[in-house]
C-alpha cells in the first residue's frame, strides 16, 4: 500500500480501503518516483516533474469550504485529489451508503459524476488533461500535458486491459448533482443556456476596466482580433487565433475555450491555488497585480467587495457570485487572497 493511500485511510479510518485499481495506480506513482512528502502532507501524482500538469492526488483534501460536516463519517465522500489547482475536487462517492461506486467532480461551477468506477477515473486522468472541469472535459487535451501523462496512460492502457479515450463525455448534471445541491442547500441547476431566475434584469450589471475587452471577444470568431486583444492585454504574442494561443495565455494565466470556432467561455486566473504544488509557493499572475480588471475591484477583493460593489448577484454559492453583464454572464470565484478566478461565459453551465 502506498504512503498516500495509508495516510488518506488514517485520516478517514471509517472509509475502509480504496478501490483497488485505485490503489495500483497510487503504488504505480510512487514506484516512478512520482510521489513525495512536504509539510506533513502525502503527494502523487501521474506525471513526472514538480510542476502541476494534471490532478494531483493529496493527503489533506477536506470538504470544509463547502460542508460544515465534510470529515463527518456520516457523509459518503472522500476527497482523494485536487483537479485543477483552483479548488476543484475530485472526491469518491458511495452513492449506497457502502460501496465508493462514483467519482464526482465539485468545484465553484460543477458537482457532477466523472467517472462511474476508479478505473473509469484513471482512464479519465489518463487522457492527460492539465486540469479537470467540466468545461473542458469534452475537448482533447493540450499536447504538452498529455505528453507528460504518456507512461501513465500505457500503465492504465497495459494493465488493465482498457482503452483511453481522445475526450470524455460527461452529463453537465446528475444524481449527484442534486444530492449535492440538497446537501449544500443550493438551488436545483438550470437547463444549459437558461439562468434559474426568470428575472432577466436580476444579478445585472454594469463594469468597466480591461474585462470590457474580453467582454467584448466573448461571443465573437475566433482569429486575429481576438488574439491580437488578449495579447496586448496580457503583454505577449498570443498567436494567429486564441484556440491555437491557448498554451502562450494559459502561461499569464487566461484561457479561451472556443467551440464551433466561437469564443464560448474565457477564464481568467487570478492565483491556482493557496498553495502549490507539494507545498510550494502560490503561482499568481503578475499582469493583473497591477490595475484593476474590474474598475474598484482589486485582486485582494473579498466576495463581501465584490457584492459591495456591484448589488446582488444573480447567483451565489459560498466562495461564488456570478452577474449578468450584456448578454454574458460573468461569475467571480473567491479564495484565501481574495480573487481567484474570473469566468466570462455567453451560456451558464
Amino acid at each position: 500500500m502506498s504512503t498516500l493511500e495509508d495516510a488518506i485511510l488514517a485520516r478517514r479510518p471509517d472509509w475502509g480501503p480504496l478501490p483497488a485499481e485505485l490503489g495500483e495506480a497510487l503504488d504505480w506513482m510512487q514506484e516512478r518516483g512520482h510521489a513525495i512528502r512536504s509539510g506533513g502532507v502525502e503527494y502523487a501524482t501521474p506525471y513526472p516533474g514538480p510542476a502541476q500538469q494534471g490532478v494531483v492526488f493529496r493527503s489533506d483534501l477536506t470538504l470544509g469550504g463547502w460542508l460544515e460536516d465534510g470529515s463527518d463519517p456520516a457523509v459518503p465522500l472522500l476527497p482523494i485529489a485536487d483537479a485543477d489547482g483552483a479548488g476543484g475536487i475530485l472526491a469518491l462517492w458511495r452513492r449506497d451508503g457502502l460501496v465508493a461506486d462514483a467519482v464526482v467532480l465539485i468545484n465553484d461551477l460543477d458537482a457532477i459524476i466523472v467517472a462511474d468506477s476508479a478505473l473509469d477515473l484513471l482512464r479519465l486522468i489518463a487522457i492527460g488533461h492539465d486540469e479537470l472541469r467540466g468545461a473542458v472535459l469534452g475537448e482533447e487535451p493540450p499536447a504538452e500535458s498529455a505528453a507528460a501523462h504518456a507512461a501513465f496512460r500505457a500503465w492504465v492502457q497495459d494493465r488493465f486491459a482498457v482503452d483511453v479515450p481522445e475526450a470524455w463525455d460527461v452529463d453537465s448534471g446528475d444524481e449527484f448533482t442534486s444530492w449535492w445541491q440538497e446537501r449544500t442547500g443550493q438551488a436545483s441547476p438550470p437547463p444549459r443556456g437558461i439562468t434559474e431566475n426568470a428575472d432577466a434584469d436580476a444579478g445585472r450589471v454594469t463594469v468597466s476596466g480591461p474585462v470590457t475587452v474580453l467582454l467584448g471577444i466573448l461571443g465573437a470568431a475566433d482569429g486575429p482580433e481576438p488574439a491580437a486583444a488578449v495579447g496586448a492585454l496580457l503583454g505577449i504574442d498570443a498567436g494567429p487565433a486564441l484556440k491555437s494561443g491557448t498554451r502562450r495565455t494559459k502561461k499569464r494565466g487566461l484561457e479561451a475555450r472556443v467551440e464551433k470556432g466561437t469564443v464560448t467561455t474565457i477564464f481568467v486566473h487570478i492565483g491556482l491555488a493557496a498553495e502549490g504544488l507539494f507545498g510550494t509557493a502560490p503561482i499568481e499572475y503578475p499582469w493583473w497585480q497591477g490595475p484593476d480588471l474590474i474598475d474598484g475591484l482589486p485582486h485582494t477583493s473579498t466576495m463581501a467587495d465584490a457584492l459591495a460593489l456591484l448589488g446582488d448577484p444573480e447567483r451565489t454559492g459560498k466562495h461564488h457570485a456570478r452577474y449578468r453583464v450584456g448578454e454574458a454572464f460573468m461569475n467571480i470565484s473567491f479564495g484565501p487572497g481574495g480573487i481567484s478566478q474570473i469566468t466570462l461565459m455567453t451560456e451558464v453551465p
